[in-house]
């Protein structure tokens, strides 16, 4: 079985070539590479000029963002199952193998990924932790709990996509710079069960150029709003996603939240707030309390308490 492969490239002069290589060096070798070039002007796409491999294929469009670019990729892709990886990023050898086989076990669910580590700022790796044995390739029970859980079950540049149920939820969000990706998750979510290889093989490189997280502030992430505000219907869910769905909302706000103290962000802490009114009067009130009382002091604790949470 052929298995799409999107790359969306902007200025990642540094950092293309390697994580290109990553895909052509994968044991599981029937693919497709399609690389859409978002108007880079540090000519990164030029890289490809010394890979002779018929599997790529180069796409130029005009700078959109990333959330246009996946899409159009996708769109292009001549395989139901997408795999995406960001422009910095790089995968082991098995992650496709890995892929392909929980394809096979399971071609009806709407998600599958790898277990990721990252490349922190710092230069230190960080694995996160999950329920799974290390050798674990199946079935997430309960997406959004797990995924509340843990910070290594599904990234941008691990995950592969069921494109027909990727086409009902419309795609990425164009414009959008924050949590655009998150947001696709969850929705996909709702259509079908994510399957998962528990097995490390992509590594995410938070010190590489130019990364959105580099880019953007007093911004709340965009699945945040969207789910905060209902711009959905609750009908979609049934009673125990809903109420997985919010346990998600209600941690991943508090940990945004204590991030945005912790970096006296507070005009995206008051946004932060303000969502989580909206989900859990307890929380709301307990943010308030730690937005009013912090000192530059405990915002060194509040970064701990962020990733004790996020660990848990």
């Amino acid at each position: 079985m052929k298995i799409s492969v999107v790359i969306p490239l902007y200025n990642k002069i540094n950092s293309f070539k390697s994580t290109v290589q990553s895909v052509l060096s994968q044991t599981y070798e029937n693919f497709e590479l399609i690389i859409v070039n978002d108007g880079s002007t540090d000519r990164s796409e030029t890289i490809l000029e010394t890979l002779n491999d018929d599997r790529i294929k180069l796409i130029n469009i005009k700078n959109s963002g990333v959330a246009v670019a996946r899409n159009k990729g996708i769109e292009l892709a001549s395989s139901n199952y997408v795999c995406l990886l960001d422009a910095d990023d790089l995968w082991l050898p098995e992650h496709l193998c890995n892929i392909n086989l929980l394809i096979s076990k399971y071609p009806e669910c709407s998600l599958y990924s790898s277990c990721f580590c990252e490349i922190l700022e710092t230069g230190d790796k960080f694995l996160g932790k999950n329920s799974y044995p290390h050798n674990y390739l199946g079935i997430v029970n309960d997406f959004y709990i797990e995924y509340s859980r843990s910070r290594s079950l599904i990234n941008s540049s691990s995950v592969c996509l069921n494109k027909k149920m990727f086409n009902k939820i419309g795609g990425f969000p164009a414009g959008i710079k924050l949590g655009e990706d998150i947001y696709v998750w969850l929705r996909m979510a709702m259509l079908g069960k994510m399957a998962y290889s528990n097995s490390p093989q992509v590594i995410i490189r938070r010190n590489a150029e130019n990364r959105t997280v580099n880019r953007v502030s007093n911004d709340i992430l965009y699945h945040v709003t969207h789910f905060t505000e209902k711009k959905y219907h609750q009908s979609d869910f049934n009673f125990y996603q809903l109420n997985s769905l919010n346990q998600f909302l209600i941690k991943n706000i508090f940990v945004n939240a204590l991030f945005s103290l912790s970096i006296d962000d507070e005009i995206t802490f008051t946004k932060y707030l303000k969502a989580m009114k909206t989900l859990s009067t307890y929380n709301y009130y307990l943010l308030q309390l730690l937005g009013k009382f912090s000192s530059p002091r405990a915002l060194k604790l509040l970064k701990k308490i962020r990733n004790n949470i996020q660990s848990m």
